[in-house]
Order: structure tokens, then sequence, then C-alpha cells
């Protein structure tokens, strides 16, 4: 944008304090027809030149020309450069250590230390960049080697200083002893040296100097090989060889052994072998290439947990999805056509934050928040599998899309899900989709159940806009009608997807839901170290998986085995027999556990064909994944030995794990010195919330307040610095407090005498025979929003799921079914609305032809006001809380 020459002036003024006189000349003998903001590092070359300004003023100005940076800020930062062999100021340290502290954006800092570097104008700089991919600057320095009339000796220099941010005079040293060996071996030397701060990073520099990788890359190799240089190089060439010939990675691995890590070397003797194969073995049962069945499938999966300010990534929260989509990505390891998995946190930053090292908060407490092993699959009681640590990022990384959290993740499912439908609605393939995210039994409207919360914690708050549905499938799929597709979700509530009317147009070859429409997905139970290795339908899903052959169907028939191959009917019964054995049958219908869902039609087609899981080497992909051993002995868990409290394993079970309720510990921690009134108050609370039978801690919707709870009692929370956790802690307790209140009301003024009230209501004690009674009721309850509170509560967290629970279970207790709730319901919110004689409110709203409750939260909000004499006439109805 052109500015007026005074403009200029008057900036060089404010960032070099020129004499007007001095500025003025400087400005007027430049040959400049307009003017650009953009001229100031001339102008400042310029003054330097002149001697109208000392060095460090000129490096101090330069650096607040080219960032937003105040010019005292700017001194400082600079300040610190000094290289003591020179005893000159350096601008692009400066720009580096302004980055790291996070002073200044990446978007900011790279083209100015682009420009330190290579001595040009920022404007070239911004040019070069706006070339590479990512504006990597290593890429844009060779550009400009090639493009710019360039010392070579000088670009060298530049390459060598991004590498490894050593100073003018080190770089000087170290390319000078290298000689023709150029950065790489100066780099080498200056590893010998030990000049790096660690080994770290002189791995991390070596391997983009070699390579040329970013460095996100090259981290996640040195971290996976801890900081073993050939190690490293060893995964990046495997990798590297793999995206070329598409073999799997250990006979990549094996080829390049065979060649000392020389990578033409092992392409050549990759083409040798693959040349002495007879074409009919490419045919057969092959264990090292996918059989040809499987060649039509193309796989496209999407993670949708983020990791926020309450850490739900973490394998104590929301993280157990996480070890499923991992799980799964290295199952389907080489299977099909094409794969694409899809997320919004990158697995370097997870294992670097939860699966690095064994780390507890304090000191002071057992909370556990980081396993060196990361993240685990499997039940804690038995051997479980490594699915995401340092040693499997590599290939985490491998055909994985990373995008910010929110609507954009869902929006890229959506483009790449309709663009790989296309493709193979064109050859006549298979599309396999997978899910693993939150789900909601009703959004906030009521609308389009089971929404699924692509890249965000769902909140009864959020827009139902932000969710993905099946009306949002449906119509991605009719841009493609004649695709075959199955999707496979594990999210709460995903049986709504299969007996969604969304489907009427199309249907998805086969849908197979994680849970009914009525219930919640579950989790592994917490293990020892207070971990949740992934959920227990896709163990089930797995383990059945698992006895698939992984031949072909001719090489079945020609052994003589044709059997072998289950149809889907057989493959779905097999599938829900064995959640229930893993969940316990006789509680699995009582929110200690769910049962999947599937669609029933092709019951005789073969399962390969219906779901999408083809004949393939799931067993072998499965096989190479590290083993952890089991984490304890619950003496509870095998219900057919009947463990009574004397015996001796009840007895050292509960030594262990000291409270009744296993989910919850019996360690409390101190109050703090200035907040003791909100932690005994938020104690009392826990304790009023822990002995009310609040459901599973495996239940998605407590997760994560019951690791906060736990993280509470064990005393992370003590300090003054802690007291906004603890002020959430308290709104989420008073939330859930609240509706159980709630919950006691309604069932005395509906009289419903045949249950106790909510706080002795025990979710493991009902009766069986009420339970799909409970579940028709439950969704008739569900669209009043009869617990939403006001929204004076402050943020409330998750929706608690009990105080609906129970008053269905209470409708069902007492002999009322879907039919009378919703008679019932109206007419005792009408009648307490009636209660507020004084005031306007509107029970009913018509929409569509469809009547809608106002919600018990606004209506508590009503009789919370001051004017007594109302409160005394609610009092009087039973309404207020007790």
């Amino acid at each position: 944008m052109a500015v007026t020459p005074e403009a200029i002036m008057n900036e060089l003024r404010n960032l070099t304090n020129l004499s007007e006189v001095h500025a003025r000349y400087l400005v007027a003998t430049a040959v400049k027809e307009t003017w650009s903001y953009d001229d100031l590092g001339m102008l400042i070359d310029r003054a330097e030149e002149e001697e109208k300004i000392t060095p460090l003023v000129a490096v101090v100005a330069t650096m607040a020309f080219m960032t937003p940076l105040p010019v005292d800020r700017c001194r400082v930062l600079i300040d610190g450069t000094r290289d003591h062999a020179t005893g000159n100021f350096d601008l692009y340290r400066a720009l580096t250590h302004a980055q790291t502290i996070n002073a200044i954006a990446r978007r900011v800092s790279r083209p100015a230390r682009l420009a330190a570097l290579m001595a040009v104008d920022l404007l070239t700089a911004r040019q070069y960049l706006a070339e590479t991919k990512n504006d990597q600057i290593h890429a844009a320095i060779q550009y400009m080697r090639a493009g710019l009339p360039c010392d070579p000796a000088f670009a060298e220099t530049a390459i060598f200083r991004y590498l490894t941010s050593f100073t003018e005079s080190q770089t000087a040293a170290y390319l000078a002893r290298a000689g023709s060996g150029g950065v790489i071996q100066a780099i080498k030397l200056a590893g010998d040296d030990r000049t790096f701060r660690s080994p770290h990073e002189f791995v991390i520099a070596l391997l983009r100097a070699q390579f040329e990788i970013d460095k996100t890359d090259a981290k996640m190799y040195a971290f996976g090989a801890n900081n073993d240089y050939t190690q490293a190089m060893q995964a990046v060439l495997t990798d590297r060889f793999m995206d070329e010939t598409m073999l799997d990675r250990q006979d990549a691995r094996n080829l390049l052994q065979k060649t000392n890590g020389n990578l033409p070397a092992a392409r050549q003797l990759f083409l040798q072998e693959r040349s002495k194969e007879p074409l009919v073995e490419a045919k057969n049962g092959d264990t090292r290439h996918p059989p040809d069945v499987q060649n039509n499938t193309h796989v496209i999966a999407v993670c949708g947990i983020p990791d926020d300010a309450a850490s739900s990534a973490s394998p104590k929260r929301d993280g157990w999805m996480i070890s499923d989509f991992y799980l799964w990505k290295h199952v389907l390891e080489g299977m099909g056509k094409s794969q694409q998995w899809l997320t919004c946190e990158d697995p370097f930053d997870l294992v670097q934050k939860y699966g690095s090292i064994d780390k507890y908060d304090t000191t002071k407490s057992t909370s556990q928040i980081s396993w060196a092993d990361g993240y685990l699959h499997g039940d804690p009681f038995e051997e479980r599998r490594v699915v995401l640590d340092k040693a499997t990022l590599s290939f985490a990384r491998k055909q994985l899309c990373i995008t910010p959290h929110g609507v954009a993740l869902r929006n890229e499912f959506i483009n790449r899900l309709e663009s790989t439908c296309q493709k193979a609605a064109k050859a006549n393939d298979h599309v396999l989709v997978m899910i693993f995210c939150h789900g909601e039994g009703l959004n906030p409207k009521g609308v389009d159940l089971g929404g699924l919360a692509l890249g965000f914690t769902p909140d009864p708050r959020d827009s139902p806009e932000n969710y993905f549905t099946p009306s949002l499938f449906q119509q991605s799929l009719l841009k493609t009608p004649t695709v075959k597709l199955s999707l496979f979700t594990t999210s709460c509530y995903s049986g709504h997807w299969v007996v969604t009317p969304c489907f009427k147009l199309i249907k998805p070859t086969a849908i197979m839901a994680g849970a009914r429409p009525f219930e919640e997905s579950h989790a592994w139970s917490e293990s020892a170290s207070q971990r949740h290795a992934g959920g227990v339908y896709s163990s089930a899903f797995l383990a059945e998986l698992l006895k698939e052959p992984s031949e072909s169907v001719k090489e079945l028939e020609k052994a003589g085995a044709p059997d072998e191959i289950r149809v889907y009917q057989e493959f779905r019964k097999d599938v829900l027999s064995e959640a229930n054995r893993l969940c316990i049958p006789s509680k699995v219908r009582m929110e200690l556990g769910s049962l999947p869902l599937f669609t029933t039609e092709g019951e005789q087609d073969p399962a390969f064909k219906r779901t999408g899981f083809g004949l393939y080497r799931y067993q072998q992909n499965f096989d190479k994944l590290r083993r952890v051993p089991a984490s304890d002995t619950n003496p509870y868990r095998d219900l057919k030995e009947d463990a009574q409290p004397s015996d001796p394993r009840v007895i050292d079970w509960n030594k262990r794990h000291p409270e009744g309720d296993t989910d919850y510990s019996d360690r409390t921690g101190g109050y703090g010195q200035t907040s003791r009134g909100i932690r005994s108050s938020v104690t009392y609370m826990v304790h009023r919330y822990c002995t009310s039978y609040p459901g599973p801690k495996t239940a998605p919707s407590n997760t994560g307040l019951h690791a906060t709870i736990q993280d509470f009692r064990a005393g992370m929370f003590d300090g003054i610095e802690h007291i906004n956790q603890v002020e959430h802690l308290r709104s989420q307790l008073h939330y859930r407090l609240w509706t159980m209140q709630v919950a006691n009301q309604f069932a005395r003024l509906l009289n419903l005498n045949k249950v106790p009230r909510i706080q002795d209501f025990n979710t493991e004690k009902i009766d069986l025979d009420l339970v799909d009674l409970q579940n028709e009721n439950w969704q008739v309850i569900m669209p009043f929003n009869l617990f939403q509170p006001p929204q004076s509560f402050g943020n409330w967290g998750k929706e608690f799921r009990k105080p609906a629970r129970y008053l269905a279970y209470a409708f069902a207790a007492s002999g009322y079914g879907p039919q009378a709730v919703s008679q019932m319901l109206p007419k005792v919110l009408e009648r307490t609305i009636k209660a507020v004689s004084k005031r306007k409110v509107s029970a009913f709203s018509e929409s569509g032809g469809e009547r809608r409750q106002a919600s018990f939260g606004a209506m508590m909000k009503l009789m919370s006001s001051p004017r007594k004499k109302q409160r005394r006439s609610l009092a009087s109805a039973g309404w207020m809380p007790t």
C-alpha cells in the first residue's frame, strides 16, 4: 500500500531515533517514486552504512520493522544475542527466540527469519516462501540458491544456521572444518563436540539436513527412536520405502537391512524379487500381500476427540476413543485400495503430553497424568496392546490428516467422504467409514437423533448445526447413489443411525453401531494406573474379526473349507455374543455396558462383503502390537465365582481400593490458604454426589468429571492457582445435584412411589424385566428438556443422564408406558406453571405442528425469584428443593 514520504520519515524516526534532518535527508535522496512501509528496511540499512545509527540501533530497528513488537521489546531480545567471538548482534537468533516464547506468530517470524538469513528484503522473502509447501524456510533457501545471484557458501551458511540455531562464528568454524562435507558433515562434527544443547536437537538437525523433512516430522522420528540417530534414520528410510513400494513395514525393513540401508539398492532388490514371483501366486493367499478380495475397499476414518482445557484427550478421560482410532489404524494397515485417517490432534502432541514418561501432577499426589507406554487397548485385567506411543509415532502419522478443532474436522471429513465415494462408485468399489467420537441421544432441540461431535466436546447448549448427523450423511450419499458403503461407529446412542428414517432413499450396505439408541457406549474400566484402554465394542468386534480367514474365497473352496466364511447374520450375532461376554451378561443392560446394533439387510451375504471388513491379515497386524501385562486382578470381574466379602481376594481388592464404590478413591486433599470455604463446600458436594450412585465411570458423560473428582481428592487442586478448576468442578456438581433434586420433585408430584429417592437409586439393582419399558419411556422424556438448568449455573459440563433414566424407570415401575408418560408430563408441567400465578409463562410453543415444552430450567429460574408469596405457593406444591 502506497504511503507518503512524510509517513515513511516519521516511522523511520520512531524506529531509529534519527533526527528529523537525517531522516528527511535519507528519504529525499532515495530514488523512489512511490513509497510503502516495506521500504523501511532499505532506509535502515542506508542509515547504518552512512554511520548515522549504530549497528545495535540498526538491528533493533530492523526487528521492530519486521515484527509487531515495540522497539523496547526488540532491544531486550537483541541484547541477548551478541556473539562474543565477533561482537555482532544476531537478528536471526532474536527472531527465533521471539517465536519460541510466542512473542510473535510463526507467519510473522518465518519471512523475517528468512530475510535475516539470506540478507534479502522482506518482500522477496515472502515471495519465495509462498512457493514452498507450508512456508518451509529450508526449501525457500534452496529456491533462492537456484533463482538468485547467491554465493553457494552463503546459502550453505544460512541452511546450517537454520537447522542448528548456532551463532555466526560457530557456523563459520564448523563449515570450515567440514570442508567439502558441507552442512551434514558440519552437523556431525558439532554433534561429536556436543555443541548442541541435547542429543535430541542434534538428531533433529541431522535428520532435517539429510532427508529435508520438516521439524515436526524430525522431532517425531527422534522421539520415537529415543534420540538414536541410526534408528531414526532407519525409520525414515523404511517409511519412504513403504510409500514407494506399498510393502508392509516388516518386508520393507528386511529389504533395507539386506542392503545396509541403501535405498536405491533396496529399490533394485525389490524389483528383482518382484519379477521372480509367478503371476499365479499373486492371486492366492500370499501372507505378505492383500488378497484380491480386498483391493476394492476404501477406508476413511475420523476421530473427533479434541484435547481441550479439560485434557479431554487424556487416557483417563476421553482418550479411550483415541485408543480405538489407532487400534483400528494398526489392524487395517495395508488393507484395501486406499486409506484416509482424520483427526484434530497431532499424535506427536498427544504422546508428548500423555505418553512419553510416567508422570504425576505433584509430589503429594498419586494421580497419574502421563504414561510411558502411551495409549493402550484392552481389558485392564487382561493383557493389553500398545496402540500409540513413541515407537509407533511414525506409523501413526502415515496417511493422517490433521485439522483444527471444531466444525473444520467435520467439513473436511465430509469433503473427503464425498470424493472417496465418487471414486468408489466409478470403479464399483466398497467404502468403509469408521467414526470414533462422542454421540448425542438428542441434540439440544430434540431433532435429528444420533448427532456425532467431530472436533469438539458436546454440550447440551451446542447448536445442532455443529453435529454430523444422519441427514448430513444422507446428503453426501445422494451425490453417489450407487456406491457400496458400510459404516462402523463406536459412539454413544449410535443405534439411532440404524433405526433412523433418514436413509429411506439410500441406505448403506451395513451400519455397525457400538450402542443401541438409548445407551452410551463404554470404555474399559479404569486400570490401576488410572487409564481407560479403549472401548469394549471395538474389542468385541475385533475379537470376532480375528477369527475370520485371511485367504480368498476361491482358496478356501479349493481347500474344502467354505464353511469358514461366516454369513453376515452369523457374524453380527457372534459380535453381540462377544460384547455380552465382555460386559458381563447380567449387567450389560444396566448401564455397566452397552450392546451393539447392526442393520439386518443381506443376512445371508458373506460377512466380509456386507461389512466392508474383508478377508485380510488382521491377526498378523494385531500381533505386531507390543503387549502390556494386565493391570490388576479384580475378584468381582468373574461373577461365576460369586465372591463374598470374606473372600481373601475381595479383602485384598478392598485394601487396594478402599471405598466400596471402586469408581472413587478414598484420598482427600488439604485446603488452600485463601480458598478453604469453596474447597470445603466442594468436598461436601463430592461426597453427596459420589454416594448417590451417579453411574459408571466408563460412561462418556462421566469419565471427565469423575477423573476431575479423583484429581481433586488427590490434592491436585490445592493451590490458589487452581481455584478456577475448583469453581468449574463446583458448577458441574451443583448442576448434577440440582437435577437429582428436580427428579425427586417430579416423582413426588406424579405419585411415582414404587422407587426410592434418586440418591438411593442404584442402576445396578433394577428389575431387568422393566428395562425395555424404561428405555421406551426415556425416549419420550428426553425431548421435554426437564433437567436443563438456568444460565446462572454457569459452565455445568456434560449432560447428566441419571435423572431422566430414573424418572423413566419410576414410570415403568408404576406400570406406565410411553403413551401414559406423554400424557402425564404435559399436565404436571402445566399445573406447575399455573402455580406461578402472576407470571406470564407459555408452557407450550407451536413449531412445525409439534408441541414443545418450555425447559424446566426456565421454570426453576422463575421459582427462585424474590417474590416470597409465589415461592410459598411453589413450596406448598412440592416444587422447592429440600
